[in-house]
């Protein structure tokens, strides 16, 4: 960066010059020393991420064996894919998948042949949307063909990688699942999908529907990744105190979406500002919370391009004087961010060894709403158990648990039965009449937890139509005068009054367990996971509790309670029951990265 900065005779490089293999200047005026500096960052930030990730898989020879994907989306002429594969030490173990419109894959095609660097190459099949299909091969690029490589260079499965090209609208989910499936691609093999500076121009609501396309169909097996390099914004500073560089970002995004918004055909069709070309986000917490929205479960985190870039670089990048063209870069590259969106089960280590510059929220860095909480969970005898919002089709199991638990109750304490019956009517109804403005097709359990901070949650284990509930676990703001059984009740007391309570005193309800899946640890990953949404809800808050009520009756819940810390602080009979309430005190967590 600093060379394209200081050296003026540098010819400048774009997307649309590299096609121009082999040729000593680019056919076009050259750019200013600023926007040369600005591509090399993003390049170097770009390159380096995913030069990690296929070192982290084909690195060494222990982990030669295992094959990997590269898409890129939006792919131009770049030639990422092919500079990444040929870093793998077993390059026949790569596959590389390039996206874009159809008449950016038909110039790029041509000089991928001419030139030799595809070959085996595949005639284009009617109606198919792979444009090249090949294997390619990077003794085309070596100047003296019959120069010997040094032993060093071999690689340890030697081979070309497997190319596909295909043409597809990114605006339509189900034109790049075509594409993939007509290019016979693999999503059981860790892949790292690659965005660069191309969901913004795809719209709000189209960039999200890719998104959940590709964290719930693409990047689905362990140790893959989404990656984008995208416009993003800054949390503005409060108005009493500003700062040039939220002036400066705010005033870029709102140029940029003007710009890209200027010839939307359909701006004024009703559509509102949902298909709007925008940013990716207003400050880390903002875009992260958009992913989790997106079905990305795993580990994920973002920072600004100027800290990823200096990364790459292996030095930070410090201007030699104020107001020059280093202070111009670096205002520059805030207005962009990185962002890593790692798949399910994907280990927070790797996700660090392929990003280090991933800033990963910690447990009370977000505030999370319950949609947004997912865990997975393995038991001690290897099962795994998934822990997510309850869904539309899990409410009459968990019903089915809430009344086998309290069951044998019934005939010593009769008014169990009622209150049973109460609970199945109101909170774990499945019904939304009592519901103003619910979604529809969304839990109604989930709804009632959800007003005011809670949430409503399930462990399950199996997939899709075997998906079976074995517990779940309930919060919402503690109200004293709440008895264990009852129905949520809100809180009557003023706005200001209501938000500071709900921080600071939960409840725990419906904390159940399927009985033939007692004692293997589900009751107790149950309350982590509710003691841990407490904590990331509620940043810089030093006096936080969490109270749990029970009947006296029931022993074993009394036990859990007890080996959990919470402490009995209040006994009272209710009828002729004898009733439990529990407290303990919530470390929560402080405010940042």
């Amino acid at each position: 960066v600093n060379n394209a900065l200081a050296d003026d005779n540098d010819d400048g490089d774009t997307k649309s010059g590299q096609a121009n293999w082999g040729k000593k200047k680019p056919p076009f005026k050259r750019q200013t020393p600023l926007v040369n500096a600005g591509y090399a960052a993003r390049m170097a930030a770009v390159s380096h991420t995913v030069g990690r990730f296929v070192r982290a898989h084909h690195g060494d020879v222990s982990n030669k064996q295992r094959s990997i994907n590269i898409v890129l989306v939006g792919c131009g002429l770049e030639m990422l894919g092919f500079w990444a594969s040929a870093l793998s030490l077993c390059p026949s173990l790569v596959c590389i998948y390039e996206i874009d419109c159809d008449e950016i894959c038909q110039v790029k095609r041509r000089p991928l042949v001419e030139s030799g660097l595809i070959t085996g190459a595949d005639r284009q099949s009617p109606g198919s949307a792979v444009v090249l299909s090949g294997t390619t091969n990077f003794d085309a690029l070596t100047p003296n063909q019959n120069q010997k490589k040094k032993p060093d260079d071999e690689a340890l499965l030697p081979g070309g990688s497997h190319y596909s090209l295909m043409a597809a609208d990114l605006r339509n989910v189900f034109s790049v699942r075509r594409a993939l499936q007509d290019a016979s691609f693999d999503n059981s093999y860790p892949t790292i999908v690659i965005s660069e500076l191309v969901m913004a121009y795809l719209g709000q609501s189209y960039a999200d529907e890719f998104l959940q396309y590709i964290a719930s169909e693409v990047c689905v097996c362990k140790e893959s990744m989404f990656f984008a390099y995208e416009p993003m914004g800054i949390e503005s500073s409060p108005p009493e105190c500003p700062s040039v560089l939220s002036d400066y970002v705010d005033d870029y995004c709102d140029k940029f979406r003007e710009k890209l918004n200027r010839g939307r055909h359909d701006k004024d069709s009703g559509q509102g500002d949902a298909d709007a070309c925008d940013v990716m986000g207003y400050g880390g917490n903002d875009v992260l919370s958009r992913f989790l929205r997106c079905s990305f479960d795993g580990p994920l985190g973002s920072c600004p391009a100027l800290i990823s870039a200096s990364l790459a670089y292996g030095s930070k990048m410090e201007a030699k004087e104020y107001f020059d063209e280093h202070i111009d870069l670096a205002m520059h590259l805030h207005c962009y961010g990185t962002v890593a969106a790692f798949s399910l089960g994907t280990d927070r280590l790797f996700a660090l060894e392929v990003c280090p510059w991933l800033r990963i929220p910690s447990a009370a860095t977000l505030i999370c709403r319950p949609s947004d909480v997912f865990e997975v969970i393995q038991l001690k005898d290897g099962s795994v158990v998934d822990i997510s919002p309850i869904k539309c089709r899990d409410q009459e199991q968990v019903r089915e648990i809430f009344q086998s638990t309290y069951e044998f109750l019934y005939e010593e304490y009769p008014a169990v039965r009622k209150l049973v019956k109460n609970s199945l009517k109101t909170d774990l109804s499945g019904r939304h009449s009592d519901l103003a403005g619910s979604v529809k097709g969304s839990s109604a359990i989930n709804e009632r937890y959800g007003g005011g901070g809670g949430g409503f949650w399930v462990a399950t284990v199996g997939e899709d139509r075997n998906r079976k509930v074995i517990g779940c676990v309930g919060i919402r703001p503690y109200v004293s005068s709440n008895v264990c059984g009852a129905a949520p009740i809100r809180p009557q007391s003023s706005a200001s009054e209501q938000k500071c309570n709900q921080r600071k005193k939960y409840e725990v309800q419906r904390l159940l367990v399927n009985a033939d899946y007692r004692s293997r640890g589900i009751g107790r990953a149950l309350m982590q996971f509710a003691e841990n949404f407490v904590a990331k809800n509620n940043v810089g808050v030093d006096d936080c509790k969490m109270v749990a009520t029970t009947f006296s009756a029931l022993k074993e819940a009394n036990v859990f309670y007890k080996a959990r810390c919470y402490i009995c602080a209040e006994e009272k009979m209710v009828g002729k029951m004898l009733m439990n309430t529990y407290e303990k005190e919530i470390i929560c967590g402080r405010e940042g990265f």
